[in-house]
């Protein structure tokens, strides 16, 4: 069964290499459909921004609602400022999907460091750029130390859910 798998790959691959633009059929309409993994950056960084202001919107529209319930005064720019988090999406999941473009998951060590690489990453540059943007518009009053720790007890698993959903909904990583 294993080497019947083994070939089929094999045919798979050496007809993508003669072929590149292989074509999937569907089988109950027929139809042709070029396989395309990699999304069109354009299209890509339109339709993320479109959700990640849609997102931003929400949450602020939430902080209001939760300052009216305990009784005390909604800050717009306050608020604005914590959801940066959000705005960082954006180049790095563009990033992300330029490297992703070419890459297969054969193993499980490369699946977590393409996993926890853009974690780690977003978890250590969001700070610095709220507080610098803390240092311009709030006069220093947020310090680096309060982004970090809010953001690891507050937006940790927005970090992990969508990058993980990224690169295995990329590609399903077949585990040797």
């Amino acid at each position: 069964m294993l080497n019947l798998i083994g070939n089929k790959k094999r045919l798979i691959n050496r007809a993508r290499r003669i072929n590149p633009t292989i074509k999937m059929v569907y089988p109950i309409s027929n139809n042709e459909v070029p396989q395309s993994f990699s999304p069109n950056p354009r299209k890509l960084f339109i339709v993320l921004s479109g959700i990640i202001a849609v997102i931003v919107g929400l949450t602020i529209f939430q902080d209001f609602l939760e300052s009216k319930r305990r009784g005390y005064h909604f800050y717009f720019n306050e608020s604005l400022l914590f959801k940066t988090v959000w705005f960082l999406y954006i180049p790095i999941v563009m990033v992300l999907c330029k490297k992703l473009k070419n890459e297969t998951f054969n193993s499980l060590t490369k699946t977590t460091v393409f996993i926890l690489t853009p974690i780690i990453a977003h978890l250590f540059i969001l700070p610095y750029i709220a507080t610098i943007f803390a240092t311009f518009f709030f006069k220093g009053q947020y310090d680096l130390f309060k982004f970090f720790s809010y953001t690891l007890t507050h937006d940790l698993y927005l970090f992990v859910i969508p990058y993980t959903g990224i690169i295995l909904g990329k590609n399903i990583p077949n585990y040797k």
